[in-house]
This record gives structure tokens, sequence and C-alpha cells, in this order.
């Protein structure tokens, strides 16, 4: 990576593939559920701080490969706006606080979420019956928008 990448701040990635792909990685390459140190790197994304209620951005810390996991998809507007694992969490605008795919799944499959915009947004939650490789990062900042929706790390760090 130039000198010249090093510490932008990107506040939007389409994929996590594209973001491992931005820290010098294929995630196809990794081993599984081994932490990568990247905080040299200096790449940020996009995070919420929960104190001031704003976006701000976060340095990437690490990023790792995890055990293959069942597939859920996110929708917002009829449209996929992306795909995670069962224990991927979403923030419920509704109860404040964050809920797995699998229990959006099971209670229904339809959630208030919050987008990036600080609106509230109706999601709706679908297990594919597939699996599909996880990869994860760790950042200063627990919560962070997937697809333009509140997230948070799993268990609050990647190897959790």
């Amino acid at each position: 990576m130039s000198n010249s990448a090093q510490g932008s701040i990107r506040t939007h990635y389409d994929t996590m593939e594209n973001l491992f792909s931005r820290l010098g990685f294929r995630w196809e390459d990794l081993p599984i559920n081994e932490m990568i140190d990247v905080s040299a790197k200096g790449v940020r994304v996009m995070s919420f701080d929960t104190i001031s209620n704003e976006k701000t951005p976060a340095l990437v810390e690490a990023i790792i490969r995890k055990d293959d996991q069942s597939e859920y998809q996110i929708f917002a507007h009829d449209a996929m706006i992306f795909r995670g694992a069962g224990t991927h969490l979403i923030y419920n605008n509704e109860t404040s606080d964050y809920i797995t795919l699998q229990s959006v799944v099971d209670a229904g499959g339809t959630l208030v979420g919050l987008d990036d915009y600080g609106n509230s947004i109706p999601l709706r939650v679908v297990a594919t019956g597939n699996t599909i490789p996880v990869i994860d990062i760790q950042f200063e900042n627990g919560c962070y928008f997937t697809g333009g929706v509140l997230s948070h790390n799993t268990g609050g760090t990647p190897l959790k």
C-alpha cells in the first residue's frame, strides 16, 4: 500500500471484501480464527459514537476470518442491502438495543433499524439455508454501518 493511501479515511466500503482488499488482504487466504493486526495501515470505517450519537471515523485495528456460518440476507425497501451470519448484531431502533440476525428471524423476520442518517428504517431478515464465510473487523468503536444500517461487532470483538 502506498504512503498516500495510509491514514486515509474512507467512510463507505460496499463490501467487507473490498475493505479487506484495501487493507492488502484477500479474505480467502486468511487462516481461520487468527486475528491480524492492521492498525498501522491507518484505514478507518464510519462508526457510531453511542455517547454523542454522532457518526465518526474509527480506526480498523484488526481483521479476522471466522468459521463459516448460516447466511442471512437483510432487506430494506425490498432490496437486499447486505448478507451476514446469524450472530451478526443489528440495531433494533424500537428497543434501543442490538439483536442477532438469527433472533430477528426467530421473532418473525422484521425489525426497525437505524440508518446512517439517524432515521428509522424497516428491515426484513431472511435465513437462506446457505452457509457463508464470515470475515470481521475490530476497530476503536464497536458500532458501525453495514449496508447503511447500524450494526455492532459480534460480542464486541471479532474473536467472540
